[in-house]
């Protein structure tokens, strides 16, 4: 495999209650890529253009599928988000999309509880919601390694995006594989891979009907010059591995890439900060970096600093965190106010990524 590759995914739940009460299966969309720099400039130059013809109101050229909802008129986005996926689907360095399905027949799925040797159960439906979904991501992945695992064209190079949940043996077998497992707060905001991963997930929940592994396969494989894999996850072993087998919770905070970029919000609520473009100077910032952007939880966050970390503070108190600058030594970080991130974050990022 060359280091250039990698492979990243991003997941999308589909409820039907309508036509199945109850119903409900999950999605996920991974993105194998053999050179990731080439990638990135055909996918900037594809974004590029298309934030121009939409008038899509973005600092940077990277898109989430909610961003073709938000910015665009409801009478256009459905081909708005056709044109602009199925022409990332004909960047010419995609190797594999890998894209898994599952969804169960109503039974009893028996979970660890938190009572020492005790199980618990919960109906299919809602293992499938409120439990599987929270790291859904990690399928695709998962199973594109299992399958191509040793052959000469696979990348072990792994990015998600942020998940939760507690340890199953898929999440345990996909760290064993992967040479680098990389999970990114607001990846589909940072990462192209990442956002392409998310735009195809919105699009294939958009125009696939009903959302299951022949009519996904069917309708994007002569779309795209990468070799597209639809894959029904539901029984035997693979359920067994994807069931959490202990209380313990995933470990994300070990797989941020640094640098980092904590936002410390004060009282500033997130979705206001999410809305702004010193957010998404950080995120463009974070990928020209290859690092990651987190809203800062100081109690755990401290831990974690790398040397090269930036805490941006949105509400302008950087005073309160100034220890963590002054008083580290091996493992310091540059405490900014909000304006004095913004400039140095534009001082970072290429013109051309600038819009």
């Amino acid at each position: 495999m060359s280091s250039d590759g990698i492979i990243a995914a991003d997941a999308t739940k589909n409820e039907f209650h309508k036509q199945h009460p109850h119903g409900v299966n999950v999605v996920s969309v991974a993105i194998a890529v053999g050179d990731h720099q080439k990638f990135n400039e055909k996918y900037f130059e594809i974004i590029k253009e298309k934030i121009e013809k939409y008038d899509i109101k973005l600092p940077h050229p990277i898109l989430k599928s909610k961003d073709i909802s938000r910015h665009i008129p409801t009478w256009q986005t459905e081909e708005a988000r056709k044109d602009i996926v199925f022409e990332l689907l004909s960047i010419d360095v995609l190797d594999t999309i890998y894209v898994t399905e599952t969804y169960l027949k109503p039974k009893w799925i028996e979970l660890y509880s938190d009572e020492e040797d005790e199980f618990r159960r919960m109906t299919s439906h809602d293992f499938v919601k409120d439990i599987l979904f929270q790291y859904y991501d990690i399928v695709s992945i998962w199973k594109y390694l299992e399958r191509y695992h040793g052959g000469d064209g696979t990348h072990y190079n792994v990015m998600t995006d942020y998940f939760s949940g507690q340890v199953c043996r898929a999440y345990q077998e996909l760290g064993e594989l992967a040479d680098n497992f990389l999970i990114v707060p607001q990846g589909d905001q940072t990462y192209p891979v990442l956002s392409m991963a998310d735009l195809v997930t919105g699009l294939l929940k958009q125009e696939v009907y009903p959302l299951r592994k022949d009519e996904i396969e069917e309708y994007i494989k002569d779309e795209t010059p990468g070799y597209v894999v639809a894959d029904s996850v539901y029984d035997g072993k693979d359920l067994e591995r994807l069931v959490p087998h202990v209380t313990d919770g995933i470990r994300t905070d070990l797989n941020l890439p640094d640098p980092t970029v904590y936002i410390a919000r004060g009282d500033v609520p997130k979705d206001r900060v999410t809305s702004l473009d010193m957010f998404h100077h950080a995120c463009m910032y974070a990928q020209i970096k290859g690092g990651s952007v987190k809203f800062f939880e100081e109690n755990n966050d401290r831990h974690h600093f790398s040397g090269e970390d930036i805490l941006v503070c949105v509400d302008g108190n950087s005073e309160i965190y100034a220890d963590y600058e002054r008083l580290n030594t091996q493992y310091s970080i540059t405490v900014f106010d909000a304006e004095s991130a913004i400039n140095h974050f534009l001082d970072e990022i290429p013109s051309g990524l600038v819009l």
